[in-house]
């Protein structure tokens, strides 16, 4: 297969996508993977697409007003070493909107032919806090050989298994600390309790913990 990237401004002009980062040169390896994400859009037009980076980060955090820090994100670092750029949804794979399901994205992991399932553990370890918020949500693996599905998908319920047994103090804990972190008391908060809080953030993610948080939260306000 012969593959020739067009990244000419004289392409992407004309359809007001002159900055859009397909534009970059890419390894040959993104680029079947990018012809791969096509195929699937091509095949299933019918359905709305979260289309842009902005596109993406405004249903998540603006509609479905989850916050930024549990969005997929990486962070770049600028010539200078003291700024940054954080660039969200990087691996740019489709989302979907159902018409009839507003409220219940889509998630499109479209994997390489190369062996091995490391590029989709990434991903799924980039996406985990965000579907762990999700009350509903749909995902589809595609990948060009059927050698990858259960591994993939023996996977992905690994992150949803049901939770060992729960240490209630070390939770409770967690619920104090989270609550002075997200009122600004962070004061009287040890290096302890912030690594309590990070592992927390890991481990109690979801529902019923943030049900459970929120009615906790509600009840300790005066």
């Amino acid at each position: 297969m012969l593959v020739f990237h067009l990244y000419s401004r004289l392409v992407y002009g004309p359809i007001d996508k002159d900055n859009l980062r397909n534009r970059r040169r890419l390894s040959n390896q993104l680029i079947r993977t990018r012809l791969f994400i096509l195929d699937f859009v091509l095949a299933n037009l019918d359905s709305q697409y979260l289309e842009t980076e902005a596109a993406k980060v405004a249903y998540f955090h603006e509609k479905l007003r989850l916050p930024l820090a549990i969005l997929p994100c990486r962070r770049y670092t600028g010539l200078n070493s003291t700024s940054h750029t954080d660039r969200y949804f990087v691996g740019r794979f489709p989302i979907l909107i159902s018409r009839s399901l507003p409220s219940v994205p889509t998630f499109v992991y479209c994997d390489s032919d190369q062996p091995g399932l490391r590029a989709y553990l990434t991903h799924s370890r980039a996406y985990e806090r965000l579907w762990h918020r999700l009350e509903r949500f749909h995902f589809i693996y595609a990948a060009p050989t059927p050698k990858k599905f259960r591994g993939a998908e023996a996977r992905f319920s690994q992150m949803f298994a049901p939770s060992q047994a729960i240490n209630t103090k070390r939770l409770a804990r967690y619920f104090e600390v989270r609550l002075l972190w997200e009122s600004h008391e962070t004061s009287s908060l040890t290096r302890a309790d912030r690594d309590l809080l990070r592992d927390g953030d890991k481990r109690y993610q979801g529902e019923p913990f943030e049900s459970a948080y929120q009615k906790w939260a509600y009840s300790a306000c005066p």
